[in-house]
């Protein structure tokens, strides 16, 4: 679902920075795909939620947000298609919590 929000974000701010593009029958979520700017403008704001989204799940909210933004970041810059599979082994090399929390 953040992947999703921050795609949509980066799309919608696209479309605003491309105003003769027609991108009316693209999906917000998609428009990287057509249209490039400044990744770190683009997801300003985007993991806004993730406490109120991950914070049930997980007591390592910052770390999942981190692998989130390079993934996501990744998408951008080389307008590559949202892939789960990409995503689900990327948040799963991640070092256990545990690992984490010790060398902090």
């Amino acid at each position: 679902m953040l992947v999703y929000r921050a795609l949509e974000r980066a799309g919608n701010r696209l479309k605003n920075a491309h105003p003769k593009y027609d991108t009316s029958k693209m999906p917000a979520t998609e428009i990287y795909r057509t249209l490039g700017g400044d990744v770190s403008s683009l997801l300003a704001g985007a993991w806004d939620c993730a406490d109120e989204v991950l914070g049930p799940y997980t007591n390592d909210v910052n770390s999942v947000v981190e692998t989130l933004d390079f993934y996501v970041r990744g998408l951008l810059a080389s307008q590559r298609p949202h892939s789960a599979v990409v995503l689900g082994a990327l948040l799963n090399s991640r070092p256990p919590l545990e690992l984490i929390t010790a060398k902090a």
